[in-house]
């Protein structure tokens, strides 16, 4: 049976190389994942060892989870021969493996070293340890011909090394100090700053140290090392293409930045140029630098949209433009002019190069900018979130409510349209230091949503001093936490469901993204009262429905009706002082914003987080930090450049390449597996010519079946199949004689629960129940694996899609 909400699913469903890559059977019972921030480290422009070229990489924040060795089943019989039974090596990898060991004596002494440091890079070593490595392996094999490169000083003298320019600003007035290195007083009147640390008499002393500073890298050369980088320009060329093709057929559904009418003004002037115009969207926050101080770096991250997400988001591609140290703020007006002139030469000069045998020009042009309330309040020499006018987009002033023992600024829903800020009046209110810009600076769906509004209702539902409130379900905690604790996502969730009753106060975006699109309703239903569980229903599929990668106008339309009733209730539920700016931007902008600059995961601050969390990694003691991190960047430059991959690949291993899949693990003979003898009448053949199989790869994504025991914390055997399908894989099997691989899935159906059914929204959850009926189908028809949940025996089982095809690199 047909599944009504999941029509035309496939389009948006398919599945995406840019997958997450999760094992499960390299998962502990625990599934314990660290503090760090969520990474995001889908390397896409890598080549890996021949052997391993038909695997896709882990990230970063994967190898957090607390592994058990899976060599029991991978380094024994991995393959069974039915008469041999002896471990068999398939021909494509024999081949491989011949290969690659006749590549390696052709690699020339740069390959050699930057392999070498790639290995150090991915291991997060300090230089005395890469040192200390490089000196014990030289005196080991001292008698070797490749003994000559093993010196730390010689393998870094093939990374590639780009001007940084330090700049000096007066601790005072933050006006910059000239180039001239001996010009230590400030210029400005009356002010009596010094440029290096100490008196008067230290001024020009030799190892004298500036009193402030940030560094500026030298971006033009940054771009056309990505540019130049294996892939990149053609990726480029054909994404820009494809959204060329879709706004020549005035295709008004939005798949990703490329189709937001902002993006497609800025295509439109550069096919009139006859230039290739890339945009980028622009990131800067601050990131705590030791757990034991207030030092803070504040990174400027550039991405540059033309990149398929996969790649666009990628640590290695996200550029580090400039970074500052220090306590507080960095004094965002001179810190950003440091950056413009280049930036506005990459836009106005663009850079010339070589492509597809043509001589073209590379223009670059900021886009859009996105931030949390605070540092866009800094960025834009703006209102904070607190005070008056302190919305960007419109002009709406809010009211001052008594809230607590304080007050609070809320601002209230209005029927009607909202005035947005003219040109004009945002150049007024720039010079008056109220707000900059407005079209190109979006909300943060990250801290507004998530951190925002969903761990703020949070708060309100579990937190002990709003005991007395109708909203007040605290005294469920256990229950809703037990429920919770039930469900086992599938493998492009990262994080699995922790005890509530311990965390709810500390989830990260991630969890509460999770518990808004999937697991909250299920987990409220009979527990929270109805009004309130309405109202947080029609957060979620509002939500769900923005970070689509397939929005339709009519889902825009729906997506916007649901946040007019969040917004229209939500002071009268929970009392005016909660509604605050994170709910006025997210109302009244959000979906106005997604029309300008496509779906929501497009420019949230996801990738970039992850980008500051990796920053940390390559800060090594606390000497010259801010150079540390650049030097960092220039290595994984470098390595992207050569086509080196600095990411483990950890990936289910390939046993055998069937021809519509790959084939993880054992296969085993259909004689011994158990299985009736129905399967062979479904399939035509007798039981010599079939084996049964636990796992399977396709495109990327990793499907288990009911049959692979070692995965228990997690599900990836409910699928979507046929656009709008679901099942269950109880197992597969492959057919020798074709070499095909067949799903053997229970098939399910959407039931008319009444729990799920008074919920006027959140109707991307759905109530499903099993048939009883089986169907055979071949593996290529599986589409995606969906959310799975059966929280109680209260509750029916149901099912989610993701909500976009963009996998764990995106969707986190």
């Amino acid at each position: 049976m047909k599944v009504p909400f999941l029509e035309n699913a496939s389009s948006h469903s398919v599945p995406h190389p840019g997958e997450p890559d999760v094992c499960e059977s390299e998962m502990s019972e625990d599934d314990v994942l660290g503090d760090k921030l969520d990474c995001n480290d889908s390397e896409n422009y890598c080549v890996k060892d021949n052997t391993e070229s038909e695997t896709t990489a882990f990230s970063d924040s994967e190898e957090s989870l607390l592994t058990e060795s899976d060599e029991s089943e991978t380094t024994k019989t991995d393959f069974l021969d039915t008469e041999s039974e002896t471990e068999t090596e398939p021909e494509s990898e024999k081949n491989s493996s011949d290969l690659t060991k006749d590549d390696t004596s052709l690699l020339t002494d740069e390959m050699k070293a930057l392999k070498i440091v790639s290995c150090f890079r991915r291991h997060n070593l300090t230089i005395s340890a890469s040192k200390d490595i490089t000196e014990t392996m030289k005196s080991i094999f001292q008698d070797s011909k490749h003994a000559g490169i093993l010196k730390y000083e010689y393998l870094m003298s093939f990374v590639e090394k780009h001007p940084l320019h330090e700049v000096h600003y007066c601790e005072i007035c933050t006006e910059v100090f000239p180039d001239d290195s001996d010009n230590y007083r400030c210029q400005t009147e009356n002010c009596e700053g010094y440029r290096y640390k100490g008196p008067l008499s230290k001024q020009q002393s030799k190892d004298r140290q500036p009193r402030k500073c940030f560094i500026i890298a030298d971006i033009q050369n940054q771009f056309k090392d990505l540019l130049q980088s294996p892939g990149v320009m053609k990726d480029i060329h054909k994404q820009i293409m494809a959204a060329k093709s879709r706004m020549d057929w005035q295709e008004e559904t939005i798949t990703d930045i490329t189709d937001g009418s902002a993006y497609r003004k800025i295509l439109h002037e550069s096919l009139m140029d006859d230039t290739y115009t890339l945009t980028a969207v622009l990131n800067t926050d601050g990131v705590n630098l030791y757990s034991s101080s207030k030092v803070e770096l504040w990174p400027l991250f550039l991405a540059i949209n033309e990149l398929n997400p996969r790649a666009r988001f990628s640590r290695q591609n996200l550029l580090l433009i400039g970074i500052w140290q220090g306590k507080g703020k960095p004094p965002f007006q001179s810190y950003l002019k440091g950056v413009s002139s280049q930036l506005n030469h990459l836009y106005n000069e663009g850079i010339h190069m070589q492509f597809d045998g043509q001589d073209i020009v590379v223009k670059v042009k900021v886009a859009c900018g996105v931030f949390d309330l605070p540092a866009k309040a800094s960025v834009l020499n703006m209102m904070y979130f607190n005070g008056q006018f302190a919305c960007i987009t419109c002009e709406e002033e809010g009211k001052t409510v008594k809230q607590g023992k304080g007050y609070a600024r809320y601002y209230p829903d209005r029927k009607g349209p909202y005035k947005l800020r003219t040109h004009d009046e945002v150049q007024g209110c720039m010079v008056q230091g109220t707000v900059k810009k407005n079209k190109g600076t979006v909300p943060d769906y990250m801290h507004g949503v998530l951190l925002g509004i969903t761990n703020q209702l949070l708060s309100k539902w579990f937190s002990p001093t709003n005991a007395g409130n109708d909203f007040f379900i605290g005294k469920n905690l256990k229950k809703i936490s037990k429920r919770l604790q039930k469900i086992c996502p599938p493998a492009c969730i990262e994080r699995l469901p922790r005890d509530l009753e311990k965390n709810y106060k500390s989830l990260k975006a991630t969890e509460l993204q999770c518990w808004l699109l999937f697991y909250g309703i299920p987990c409220l239903i009979g527990i929270l009262p109805d009004d309130y569980l309405k109202h947080f229903s029609y957060l979620s599929e509002a939500i769900y429905i923005l970070l689509g990668d397939n929005i339709k106008q009519t889902s825009l339309q729906r997506a916007q009706h649901l946040l007019d009733l969040f917004y229209s209730s939500y002071k009268d539920l929970y009392q005016p002082g909660s509604c605050g700016l994170n709910v006025h931007n997210t109302c009244a902008h959000l979906v106005h914003f997604v029309k300008l600059w496509g779906p929501l995961w497009a420019w949230s601050c996801f990738s970039f987080e992850d980008n500051n969390a990796m920053l940390l990694q390559a800060v090594h003691g606390t000497g010259m930090v801010t150079k540390q991190i650049m030097w960092y960047k220039q290595i994984q430059a470098t390595l992207r450049s050569n086509s080196l991959d600095e990411v483990e690949s950890r990936a289910w291993k390939i046993t055998y390449k069937a021809n519509n899949c790959d084939v993880c693990g054992k296969m085993i003979p259909f004689e011994s597996s158990g299985i009736e003898q129905d399967l062979l009448e479904k399939l035509g053949v007798d039981e010599q010519c079939v084996k049964i199989i636990e796992r399977v790869s396709l495109q990327g994504q990793q499907f288990s079946s009911s049959k692979y025991a070692r995965m228990k914390k997690r599900i990836c055997s409910y699928v979507l199949y046929d656009d709008s399908k679901v099942g269950y894989i109880k197992y597969f099997a492959i057919v020798t004689t074709s070499d095909t691989v067949y799903a053997v899935l229970d098939m399910y159906e959407v039931s008319n629960d009444i729990q799920f059914s008074y919920i006027p929204a959140g109707k991307h959850i759905l109530p499903v129940m099993r048939t009883g009926n089986e169907c055979v189908i071949g593996v290529d028809r599986l589409i995606q694996y969906v959310v799975y949940m059966k929280v109680c025996d209260e509750v029916c089982e149901c099912i989610v899609l993701m909500p976009s095809n963009q996998g764990h690199g995106i969707f986190k």
